[in-house]
């Protein structure tokens, strides 16, 4: 089995996914917003931010 990891950015298709899995998981107990969450998913598709989100 392969497995292939790539930077987020390049599969903007699962940001939804991401935020939902990381809201849910941790989010919610902390007392997130959910688009907080969002907004910082999308920060780390940004190719100039040093904070980057890899999928695989």
């Amino acid at each position: 089995m392969i497995i292939n990891v790539d930077f987020l950015r390049n599969h903007p298709d699962c940001i939804e996914i991401c935020v939902d899995w990381e809201y849910i998981t941790w989010g919610k107990s902390y007392g997130w917003a959910k688009e907080n969450v969002l907004k910082s998913y999308q920060r780390m598709t940004e190719d100039a931010n040093p904070e980057q989100t890899f999928v695989a």
